[in-house]
């Protein structure tokens, strides 16, 4: 039985990889990865492994040897759903990476994606990608109703992820996914991850009059961040 005002966690996570694509071929070295994960109730942690297909064998941290998870960064550590970024250093090769999400619960995703890629010879992408907000539209004015927010990521050689934040410019208080508190970062949909150019939409429903903000930034897929991160103010009524 759950104790009263616990909350069941009745399913297991979910976890995507949205960078690489599936045999993308990218410059050699800081190879950037990045996906998301949803769960009903939080996503503790998302784990990677990579593996070099020529030789069978794993990144272990120091070296390729034996089978080895490595913990990524949650844009959104605790949240029902978040992106999560994870970059290595590769020579040219053929290369695989596995992905696991595993909730606050301990359950952990049975699906756990794999995506091949390759690394090839090649100048070090170095260029960090850059994020623009289409709405809304500085000082804004909005209902209190569903507000599609979206905008534009680009890169000299692909965008990674792009990373949203909305703030109560009154209290200073961040939108965590369901209520008011520390910062924290939420997950847009991109329409072509992996791309030099790439849209993107978030969807957030106010919840109530206000004076909101959000901050927006990409990373690539060489895990370079944008380093202007558009600030965008408006309010609702």
């Amino acid at each position: 039985m759950v104790p009263f005002g616990v909350v069941a966690d009745a399913a297991a996570p979910d976890t995507t990889v949205t960078v690489p694509l599936s045999g993308q071929r990218l410059p050699e070295g800081l190879v950037g990865m990045a996906g998301s994960a949803s769960d009903d109730v939080g996503v503790a942690r998302v784990e990677v492994a990579v593996r070099d297909t020529a030789t069978g064998l794993w990144w272990t941290g120091a070296t390729w040897g034996g089978f080895k998870y490595h913990e990524t960064t949650l844009a959104s550590p605790g949240a029902a759903s978040t992106g999560w970024t994870f970059a290595l250093g590769l020579p040219p090769g053929s290369y695989g990476v596995l992905a696991r999400a595993t909730d606050v619960a301990g359950k952990v995703d049975p699906t756990r994606p794999w995506i091949p890629f390759g690394v090839v010879e090649g100048t070090a992408d170095t260029t960090p990608p850059d994020a623009s907000v289409a709405v809304p539209v500085p000082r804004g004015v909005y209902s209190v109703a569903p507000l599609t927010m979206s905008g534009s990521a680009t890169d000299d050689v692909g965008v990674g992820a792009v990373d949203l934040a909305v703030r109560d410019t009154v209290s200073g208080l961040w939108w965590n996914g369901s209520s008011w508190g520390a910062f924290t970062y939420l997950p847009p949909t991109l329409d072509a991850p992996g791309t030099a150019s790439t849209g993107w939409q978030f969807s957030w429903t106010p919840p109530g009059p206000g004076s909101y903000g959000i901050s927006v930034r990409a990373t690539d897929t060489s895990g370079n961040i944008d380093p202007t991160r558009p600030w965008v103010a408006f309010t609702t009524l």
